[in-house]
C-alpha cells in the first residue's frame, strides 16, 4: 500500500512509550522534556532502532521502504544511516579509546556531555568526596533543564533511524551493548543517584534481549499489517499472536488519528 499523508512513521510509534512517560506540560505553555529524560529517550530510541536493524539486516532494502516518506532526501537512505553509524562509532572510539559499553554511554551520556559544556557544568564523577554534594547539585541542574518538545522531537525520531544503521552494520556489538545495559548495572551508583533526588525507579528494569527483540518485532508486525500488509511475508513477520497484534494496531490507529 502506498504511503498516506498523515500516517505515523514507525519511528513515531517507537517513540510513543518513552515520550508518553517523560513529556510534561505546564499549565500555561508548551510540552517539554527534561534533559535527563531527553538523553534517556535518545538512547532508548537508538537502541530500539539498533535492535530492529540487527533483526532486519538481511531484509533492510524491504524494511527501509516503510521507514521514510516517499521522496525523502538522501539523509535517510540506507547508505547514509549506516555511514553515520560507522562515523559515530569511530569518533567515540577515538575519544574514549574503546568501543561503547552501552547505548546510554554511546548516545545519552554524549548528549549530556554536550549540554553540560553549554551550561558550564562538569558531569565527571571522579570527584573528591568533599565535592560530591556539589557534584550532585550540578547534575540535578543539568538533568532538570527543560527542553521544548517541538525543538527536539525530530532528533528523537532520527535516533531510531540512525540506530537502524548501527544495528545493521554492527550486529554483534549491538547485542553486547544491550546486554551490558542489564548485566553490569552499578547498583550502588543507581541507589546514590536516587538518594540525591533523581526521579528514577528503585530498581532498573531487566528485560532479556530475546524478550525485547520480540516486543519490537511485534510492534513492527502490527505496523506493517496496518499500513504495508503486502510486506508481512517478505519481512517474515507472520506467526505472532493475533490478539497482541490487534491491541498494538489499536494503539497505532489512535496515534494516527490524534497525531503527536
Amino acid at each position: 500500500m502506498p504511503y498516506k499523508e498523515g500516517q505515523p512513521l514507525l519511528m513515531e510509534i517507537f517513540a510513543g512509550t518513552p515520550l508518553g512517560q517523560a513529556v510534561r506540560k505546564k499549565l500555561f505553555g508548551k510540552r517539554y522534556i527534561t534533559m535527563f529524560h531527553y538523553a534517556a529517550t535518545l538512547a532508548f530510541q537508538y537502541e530500539t532502532g539498533a535492535l530492529s536493524g540487527r533483526a532486519m539486516r538481511d531484509k533492510l532494502d524491504i524494511f527501509h521502504k516503510m521507514l521514510v516518506k516517499p521522496g525523502t532526501d538522501i539523509n535517510r537512505s540506507i547508505a547514509f544511516i549506516q555511514s553515520e553509524a560507522k562515523n559515530r562509532l569511530k569518533k567515540f572510539i577515538e575519544e574514549e579509546g574503546k568501543e561503547p559499553d552501552t547505548f546510554y554511554d554511546f548516545i545519552g551520556l554524549k548528549e549530556l556531555e554536550k549540554a553540560s559544556k553549554v551550561m558550564g557544568i562538569s558531569i565527571d564523577d571522579d570527584y573528591e568526596y568533599k565535592n560530591r554534594k556539589r557534584h550532585f547539585k550540578d547534575l540535578r541542574k543539568l538533568w532538570g533543564h527543560e527542553l521544548a518538545l517541538d525543538d527536539v522531537y525530530k532528533n528523537i525520531l532520527n535516533c531510531s533511524l540512525y540506530g537502524l544503521g548501527f544495528g545493521s552494520s554492527f550486529p554483534e556489538l549491538t547485542v553486547r551493548m544491550y546486554k551490558n545495559s542489564y548485566e553490569d548495572i552499578n547498583m550502588s551508583k543507581w541507589a546514590e543517584a536516587r538518594s540525591h533526588g533523581l526521579d528514577i525507579p528503585e530498581k532498573p528494569d531487566i528485560i532479556p534481549l530475546e524478550e525485547r527483540e520480540k516486543e519490537i518485532l511485534q510492534i513492527v508486525a502490527a505496523y506493517t499489517a496496518e499500513f504495508y500488509p503486502e510486506l508481512l511475508d517478505p519481512l517474515d513477520l507472520t506467526g505472532f499472536e493475533e490478539r497482541i497484534l490487534m491491541d498494538i494496531r489499536k494503539f497505532i490507529r489512535a496515534g494516527s488519528r490524534n497525531g503527536r
